[in-house]
């Protein structure tokens, strides 16, 4: 598994500067200053890429999880195809049936932190068996789930404050 800091190029939404004009002005002025490459995202659907973006796990290997979260169940319309993005940019990634937006994996190094939601979102698949994929797709043995809050309707690793 690759931690995100170890990647070398950023892709943003290209909703991003439509929705959030001031904020996206702000964030490219940091990362030209600090001299990191960085893109759009051509046709999506909403801001959040790190959803429905392929994840990097080496240094030229990404994995395409379905994106189909519950938290945007009744909202189709904000749902963007990772596969498609993948393709409009080049990326040749690996397709999962497994259903996990990338919200929900913190990576640092060959470990991966989950909120455990990813059972409730694979039901059909039982928890060793949905372990055993996902430590196949990572490459990693070190899988970390930790509960997702009363409160987070999300359920993303990255978002959990305790």
């Amino acid at each position: 598994m690759i931690s995100d800091y170890k990647t070398n190029f950023l892709y943003l939404a290209d909703t991003l500067p439509q929705e959030h004009p001031t904020f996206y002005k702000y964030l490219t002025a940091l990362l030209k200053q600090e001299k990191i490459s960085f893109g759009l995202i051509p046709n999506t659907n909403d801001i959040w890429a790190k959803d429905f973006m392929p994840i990097q796990v080496a240094s030229h290997q990404f994995v395409n999880f379905v994106y189909d979260p519950d938290y945007l169940e009744n909202e189709e319309a904000y749902k963007t195809d990772g596969a498609v993005v993948a393709k409009q940019l080049n990326i040749a990634s690996e397709p999962n049936t497994i259903n996990l937006d990338g919200g929900n994996v913190v990576a640092y190094d060959n470990k991966v932190i989950l909120c455990d939601k990813i059972f409730r979102e694979n039901k059909a698949l039982s928890a060793d068996e949905l372990i055993r994929q996902l430590e196949g797709a990572f490459d990693t043995q070190s899988i970390y789930f930790v509960p997702q809050l009363p409160e987070d309707k999300i359920g993303h690793a990255d978002g959990v404050r305790l």
